[in-house]
């Protein structure tokens, strides 16, 4: 998902997308450990995309600003 998707998502969809976004990454984590899958990216891309979402969510905490 792009930043600009995530910046035109209002404050309940972002806390939303945070809570799938920890639960995806806690599934590809699991799935690495007991080697289910090999694909390191989709981890990567997971985290990446968990840290947009609570970057988003943390400056509009700091701006003050809502949707």
């Amino acid at each position: 998902m792009k930043l600009a998707d995530i910046v035109s998502k209002t404050d309940k969809e972002l806390a939303a997308l945070a809570s799938e976004s920890r639960a995806n990454l806690n599934n590809l984590v699991i799935e690495m450990r007991t080697k289910e899958s090999k694909n390191v990216k989709a981890i990567l891309a997971a985290r990446k995309q968990l840290a947009r979402v609570l970057t988003v969510t943390r400056q509009r905490e700091l701006g003050g600003e809502e949707k």
